[in-house]
């Protein structure tokens, strides 16, 4: 699935990754409508949680119920930053490294259940056995599913948050600015 995206003044957003020095950090490769000319928008830090991984001799994959750090394209020339197990996000100006706004909601996550949690360990222990075994640490897989799942704005600059906490699915909206 493409990560990128189409602002409202039809540029076209592709997600890349520059060097700088000995690493590498998100950037945004934008097409300008209308014109040939590109150039590259690096993203602000999108950090404060790390996922856990499981890494054999030829993959890896994230641990069941966990997943990386939120970051999205706000199509209004902003981008998003959130930690996927709560309701905490930033909203960056393309280009800056400061917060434009910060909000968050207090959630409950949902659980994982036994039942899930066992087929989640099948599986783990599947694609370790296509990718070269390993013994996996099953007591990295958490007790609760990620919260976040999806931010969007829609035409009035209302955000709206997709999450789902014990009750399901929900959707959350905060005023515009």
């Amino acid at each position: 699935v493409w990560a990128g995206g189409v602002d409202t003044l039809g540029n076209l957003y592709d997600p890349i990754e520059v060097t700088v020095g000995d690493t590498t950090q998100p950037a945004l490769r934008r097409l300008l409508a209308g014109r040939d000319r590109t150039d590259t928008i690096p993203l602000p830090p999108c950090t404060g949680y790390t996922a856990p991984t499981y890494r054999f001799p030829r993959g890896s994959t994230w641990v069941p119920y966990t997943q990386p750090m939120y970051q999205d394209l706000d199509p209004r020339g902003y981008t998003w930053c959130a930690d996927p197990r709560t309701v905490a996000i930033k909203q960056f100006r393309l280009g800056d490294t400061t917060p434009r706004r910060t909000f968050s909601a207090a959630v409950t996550p949902p659980l994982v259940s036994p039942a899930e949690r066992d087929t989640a360990i099948v599986e783990v222990q599947a694609f370790a056995a296509k990718v070269g075994g390993g013994s996996p640490d099953f007591g990295l897989i958490p007790q609760t599913k990620p919260v976040l799942q999806r931010i969007d704005t829609d035409d009035g600059g209302q955000v709206w948050v997709q999450i789902e906490d014990e009750r399901g699915l929900q959707a959350l909206v905060f005023d515009s600015l």
